[in-house]
């Protein structure tokens, strides 16, 4: 697949328009017989960028890239493993405040009637 194609595809077939309007750029930098690094934008993350410069300088793209991804991939593990720790406490959290608010409630029905 010539270079020109797969930037192509890459930009159009990422499922993301954000992440797609990141890479648009490469198609036109390819074109243009400039990098395909040049054309990424400078919104993405700084050690995908230079990583992904490195990898085309040095030839080793493909090697470059799969790293990128495991790297990615480790990332997005973590932050679902912190976000499935995370979620029952919360959840408990929230259950205890609305239990502590009805015991408030409870208590107040029952001093004024009272009359204290």
């Amino acid at each position: 697949v010539p270079i020109t194609n797969a930037a192509e595809l890459a930009s159009k077939n990422t499922g993301n328009l954000y992440v797609s309007q990141l890479v648009a750029g490469t198609s036109k930098s390819v074109y243009a017989g400039q990098p395909m690094h040049k054309g990424l934008s400078r919104h993405l993350p700084v050690d995908l960028y230079s990583l992904w410069e490195t990898g085309e300088e040095s030839g080793t793209l493909d090697k470059t890239s799969l790293h990128l991804a495991k790297m990615y991939e480790d990332r997005a593990d973590l932050g679902f493993k912190i976000l499935v720790d995370w979620l029952p406490k919360i959840f408990y959290f929230l259950v205890a405040l609305y239990m502590i608010k009805l015991i408030a409630r409870n208590f107040g029905m029952i001093y004024s009637g009272y009359g204290i």
